[in-house]
């Protein structure tokens, strides 16, 4: 089962393209030494409908959009490869006006997309999308580590 307290993370609040954004960042990757062994980025975007003035959800809302979010990473920590490794690796997330982008690195995307295949997607969640693409640079999470180099900074 996945679990949020197992990855030390540190969470910011910024703006992003105007609106109050939540960025939640794994700090183990800043210096994670097996890049190379997960090669793939997997996006996972889950949105509801705005419920706030700010179009945040309403409380109820987000705790639909987490339980949805950890339905799906509790399929992916589960996912072994054909030699039986853990396949993902949490980077970040950001939430933002009802909608949360997680973004992972894995291992093999194909056993990705089968433990994704199988998470129950009707919660109320209206959009669920999922993205796989080959990220060997881990570029797109290079704002998230970006972000938490100016936090430490600051500190």
């Amino acid at each position: 089962m996945y679990d949020t307290r197992l990855v030390p993370f540190t969470m910011i609040e910024i703006k992003r393209d105007g609106l109050p954004s939540t960025v939640t960042i794994n700090e183990a990757l800043e210096n994670f030494e097996d890049r190379d062994a997960f090669m793939w980025s997997v996006l996972i975007e889950l949105v509801l409908p705005p419920f706030d003035a700010d179009g945040s959800p309403s409380r109820g809302g987000a705790k639909r959009l987490h339980a949805a979010e950890t339905q799906a990473l509790n399929a992916l920590s589960r996912a072994r490869t054909a030699e039986e490794a853990r396949n993902a690796v949490y980077a970040a997330s950001v939430a933002s006006t009802g909608r949360r982008t997680t973004y992972l690195y894995v291992r093999d995307p194909y056993v990705a997309t089968r433990a994704i295949e199988e998470v129950d997607k009707s919660n109320d969640i209206i959009e669920w999308s999922y993205d796989s693409k080959l990220d060997r640079g881990w570029t797109k999470i290079a704002f998230a580590i970006e972000l938490l180099r100016n936090a430490r900074k600051k500190k």
